[in-house]
């Protein structure tokens, strides 16, 4: 166990050292100042809120509830800008463990390949984990104590947030162990997350590039096959508030109900990509 806990430690203060991670705390601290500082209640009017001095009402057009709306985009912003500075942060500590020097030091000491995997992986989310619990707690902080508004849902939104990025992570894993290269890791996994946008969406676009029964089953077949980045954030997103347009959700697919359903798909395509990543890191001779 302690040496576990070495690799764990280890590999987290190498994140911190990269910088993108302190970077992302950084972002959201001026973020969480800045509505700190420049948000409450109107006195005038509980039903008004005021932002630097602008008023802003609870309810806007079509009765949308503001603060839901604003918490909303603040998760997509949160939850988005993560994986990009997430990954950039952590994908190079997987290839990074594999150079000629660092591999036979670890592989040194009386520890299982898994047990070093699973350390060195642990130890890479761990970061990106943090980061996300200090920016949704302390947004949701500041909307309890300033605004009295104590929205669970969002606050939930941290832990989906972290495992969505768990499983966006296994993509950047595989790539990195198999051609141990940061740069190949960070390509396939912001390729990875272009293509699942683009799967999330296949009946409203990709079906029309050719209307072939084989080709639309593929598609399928590759959707659930693979993490459902963009479906796990939809689902998360409605913990927070709905968009009101019917039309805007059904473009972006975005469901009206919380579904577990693209969580236990993901798990299970997730859970493969670390096994073939373990698998390979156990066979290959450093």
């Amino acid at each position: 166990m302690r040496g576990e806990l070495g690799i764990f430690l280890y590999t987290m203060k190498e994140a911190v050292r990269k910088g993108t991670l302190l970077a992302y705390f950084i972002i959201g601290t001026l973020i969480i100042a800045v509505f700190a500082i420049g948000m409450k209640v109107s006195p005038e009017d509980s039903n008004t809120i005021l932002f630097f001095g602008s008023a802003i009402p609870k309810r806007g057009i079509n009765d949308t509830n503001v603060l839901e709306f604003l918490l909303l985009q603040l998760y997509s912003s949160a939850a988005g800008s993560i994986m990009l500075l997430g990954l950039f942060g952590t994908a190079g500590l997987i290839p990074s463990f594999l150079e000629k020097g660092t591999a036979e030091l670890f592989l040194s000491k009386p520890l299982s390949r898994s047990s070093l995997f699973i350390s060195r992986f642990i130890g890479a989310l761990a970061g990106i984990t943090l980061n996300i619990l200090y920016f949704t707690v302390g947004v949701w902080l500041v909307f309890g104590i300033k605004l009295g508004v104590w929205h669970w849902g969002f606050l939930a939104s941290s832990i989906f947030t972290s495992y969505i990025f768990a499983c966006f992570f296994s993509v950047a894993v595989l790539a990195g162990i198999a051609t141990q290269s940061t740069g190949v890791a960070i390509i396939m996994g912001f390729g990875y997350s272009i293509l699942s946008g683009m799967l999330e969406t296949r009946e409203q676009f990709l079906f029309r590039v050719w209307d072939n029964t084989i080709y639309h089953r593929s598609l399928d077949v590759l959707y659930y096959l693979t993490p459902q980045l963009d479906a796990m954030k939809n689902s998360a997103g409605t913990l927070i508030g709905k968009i009101s347009a019917p039309a805007a959700r059904q473009m972006a697919n975005i469901p009206e109900e919380f579904t577990i359903l693209p969580f236990i798909y993901s798990t299970l395509s997730a859970g493969a990509l670390y096994i073939l990543a373990i698998l390979h890191f156990k066979r290959k001779d450093y």
